[in-house]
């Protein structure tokens, strides 16, 4: 039975200006929901997406492969928190849209929808990186509201699911989730259709995503210095958002005489990107606290080994050793890279295992377990949102009321 669906989202790939489509700022959440979303649509279910207009002046609509987009300009955070929400409540009332999913930002949400459930499709949280660093003993302790406003939301979703057992698993407990709000895992899924640029070049090292502090681009040039200092053709690619960042933080850390060997590639559109990556050798993660990030899977498809640094998270998706390896420290890191290098054998082998074992992660499983956790919830729905009344409601409200004064 089809279903009417509205999406929320902190980004989304794709924009219009001037009447024409064009690229927009987006990390790994905004392709994966576009994809999840165009796939919910195509097994004939109705789909809204919410999102905020980065780069725009103005709020506007469209249709993306069938898909409605409604882009809600930027403006004072805690504003544009309760303009999302009433704009959503409104497509409620107007469309008779069923059920609502927030991935990752709940904070775009601040108070729960009459009549119809609210889930979030979790991922790491910055607060939850503010304790592990030993910064915060709760998530409440965080200093830029906008973080600690993730934990609130969790506890006014009536269902929460994440693409990682580590991070349903930590993250409920570190935000102090009921347990009958918890669903379970649905991992995240890939369908790639790449046209391949010129032959790849297995010497060089990439990474692709965001560059910012804590995923870990800093490490990697620090492992790239040492690499580059035995291996005469080693090169580092880095692809992504990020730039002012690369520029200040990291690419001071290479050294003088290598930097001619480094080249950064900012994010243009998905079909590029796939290219550029499809022409790189070797794919490095060192962030600490990630989950099943859509540029890991897109290197396994295309068939790049994966070096990561050891979480949670990878060890659920990495055989060490069989397609890909998972690492203690930059030291290990560049052991690994090294052999990998020398070895074509050891490359091709890994290679094939990355692109095999990328085949369980389809988006086609993906949109059935997400819908599999809709139709769950909506037959459950009394249920559930009887949670809404258990642990911290009566401090939710007070916090949606101080906000609600702010604005």
């Amino acid at each position: 039975m089809a279903m009417k669906i509205c999406l929320v989202i902190m980004e989304y790939p794709i924009s219009r200006r001037n009447n024409k489509k064009t690229t927009d700022i987006s990390g790994g959440a905004g392709v994966i929901m576009r994809d999840i979303a165009i796939g919910l649509r195509k097994q004939g279910h109705h789909v809204h997406i919410v999102a905020r207009g980065i780069n725009d002046s103005e709020d506007h609509s469209f249709t993306d492969n069938g898909v409605i987009v409604h882009k809600i300009t930027p403006s004072h955070y805690v504003s544009l928190t309760i303009k999302v929400t009433k704009f959503v409540q409104h497509l409620i009332d107007s469309e008779g849209i069923e059920i609502v999913e927030s991935f990752d930002y709940a904070p775009l949400v601040c108070e729960p929808f009459k009549q119809v459930p609210f889930l979030i499709r979790m991922q790491t949280s910055y607060a939850y990186l503010q304790y592990v660093a030993g910064k915060i003993n709760s998530p409440y302790d965080v200093k830029d509201k906008r973080y600690s406003h993730f934990s609130y939301s969790l506890h006014l979703a009536d269902s929460i699911a994440a693409s990682s057992q580590y991070i349903l698993s930590e993250q409920s407990s570190f935000h102090s989730i009921p347990e009958e709000k918890i669903y379970g895992v649905i991992n995240n899924g890939i369908s790639l259709k790449v046209k391949k640029g010129k032959m790849t070049d297995t010497n060089t090292m990439f990474c692709h995503g965001t560059i910012r502090k804590g995923k870990g681009t800093d490490r990697l040039c620090k492992i790239f210095n040492v690499v580059s200092k035995l291996n005469q053709n080693v090169k580092l690619c880095i692809i992504g958002n990020g730039k002012t960042y690369w520029e200040k933080q990291c690419l001071p850390i290479i050294h003088s005489g290598m930097k001619h060997r480094v080249e950064f590639v900012p994010y243009s559109n998905r079909e590029d990107t796939l290219k550029k990556i499809s022409n790189c050798g070797i794919y490095i993660s060192m962030s600490e606290h990630e989950a099943m990030s859509i540029s890991m899977l897109e290197a396994m498809t295309l068939g790049k080994p994966l070096v990561l640094l050891k979480n949670g998270s990878f060890e659920e998706f990495i055989d060490d050793g069989v397609n890909g390896f998972i690492v203690n420290d930059e030291e290990e890191a560049a052991v690994r890279i090294l052999a990998l290098l020398q070895d074509r054998e050891l490359y091709n082998l890994i290679s094939h295992n990355a692109r095999m074992k990328s085949r369980t992660y389809t988006m086609e499983s993906c949109i059935e377990g997400t819908e599999r956790w809709y139709q769950y919830v909506l037959r459950n729905n009394n249920r559930i949102q009887m949670a809404r009344d258990r642990p911290y409601a009566e401090l939710v409200k007070q916090y949606y009321l101080t906000l609600n004064n702010i604005v």
